[in-house]
């Protein structure tokens, strides 16, 4: 499993969130989905975002 708080903490500048564009907390990491793509972009989204933008 992928500990999404580690790779909040380690990311400078600190990541936003692809969908509403704000600054992502490590206290957030529950609440956050985390992708990697095949060219190995790595984007972060609030889960709820997630419910809001891509039904």
């Amino acid at each position: 499993m992928i500990n999404v708080r580690r790779l909040i903490e380690n990311r400078i500048p600190a990541p936003c969130c692809e969908a509403c564009h704000e600054k992502i907390k490590p206290e957030e990491a529950p609440e956050v989905e985390y992708v990697k793509t095949k060219r190995g972009t790595q984007l972060f989204i609030h889960k709820k975002c997630v419910e809001k933008v891509w039904r």
